[in-house]
């Protein structure tokens, strides 16, 4: 699963520096045991250090 959130649009030329940070690790019981998840959030900035966009992704290990 990913989300966006854009403060602004990106357009060609942009440079853009992105961050990945590991927000939330956990385990849930599933069909074929146990799974774990992580939490996963992307920030990416202009050259001005202003925030462009924003992502959440979800990564599911068996």
């Amino acid at each position: 699963e990913q989300e966006f959130i854009y403060e602004r649009p990106i357009v060609a030329g942009d440079v853009l520096r992105c961050q990945n940070q590991l927000v939330d690790i956990f385990e849930r019981e599933g069909k074929q045991g146990m799974m774990t998840f992580f939490i996963l959030e992307t920030r990416g900035e202009d050259r001005d250090g202003n925030l462009v966009f924003r992502s959440r992704t979800t990564v599911i290990y068996r």
